[in-house]
């Protein structure tokens, strides 16, 4: 489809291509704006968005990108405010939110009759910021109640995955602190948080037993993506490549990691 392609990520039928000199492309359905190329036409060859773009996210309707001044724009669905602009419009175009950005990764839930998804940015101070649909408690905040704007929710945090789910009632995120600690929060209908029940939370629990190992950069209040040591698991340095476990959380546990 392209060359000289740095880091992609993919929505709900839509994709989004970062280019070596910067450039985002995206194609795919449309319907809601999520190119933003400023139409909702759908778009069957990749059509450039913005420049100077250092990392994309795409949610299941909405995306959100960040330049290389650390600025945080978004685009497309907003029926729960995912786009954390203050409104519940729809864009088709990108729309400045935040600056200082230096992580963002966007979560949705596909099959549902209310879909909608919600946004998680780590600031390089370290703060982490969510907004969007909360059904779940997914946004962490003490409550259920959606956000159009960005609310903090945790100092000193090194990486965030926001889950999606394909049903309403699966929305969860989990974040990894800067001293290795890992915190979840929202839905658990299936143990999905790991703290020992199916209780939903809508404020962060931590998972006791697990340290991750993270780089110096990111122990050092350097937020961003947790890497991987040569050919061993994220976040195990003891286990190799490849190893599978069928539960890795009470494996974990059982080996003191």
């Amino acid at each position: 489809v392209m060359d000289e392609v740095v880091t992609v990520s993919c929505g709900d039928a839509y994709t989004a291509a970062i280019k070596k000199d910067g450039s985002l492309w995206t194609w795919g359905i449309n319907i809601n704006g999520e190119l933003g190329n400023g139409t909702t036409e759908n778009s069957g060859t990749p059509v450039k968005v913005m420049s100077n773009v250092s990392s994309v996210s795409c949610g299941e309707l909405h995306t959100a990108a960040i330049k290389d001044d650390g600025t945080l724009w978004l685009w497309g669905y907003n029926r729960y405010g995912e786009l954390g602009n203050g409104t519940s419009e729809n864009s088709s175009v990108p729309v400045k939110v935040m600056n200082d950005v230096s992580f963002v990764n966007c979560g949705g839930i596909i099959y549902s009759s209310s879909r909608g998804g919600y946004t998680a940015a780590i600031k390089t101070d370290g703060t982490l910021w969510m907004w969007g649909r909360n059904s779940d408690g997914q946004l962490g905040i003490g409550t259920h109640e959606h956000s159009n704007v960005p609310v903090k929710v945790m100092d000193n945090v090194a990486a965030v995955s926001c889950a999606g789910g394909m049903y309403s009632g699966n929305g969860h995120t989990a974040v990894v602190k800067t001293d290795g600690t890992v915190w979840t929060w929202g839905a658990n209908r299936f143990c999905q948080l790991g703290n020992g029940t199916n209780n939903t939370s809508h404020v962060p629990i931590r998972v006791s037993g697990i340290i991750a190992a993270l780089p110096e950069s990111i122990s050092n209040n350097q937020s961003g993506n947790i890497t991987t040591h040569p050919n061993q698991i994220q976040g195990f340095i003891d286990v190799s490549e490849g190893a599978y476990y069928f539960n890795p959380i009470q494996w974990a546990i059982e080996n003191h990691i």
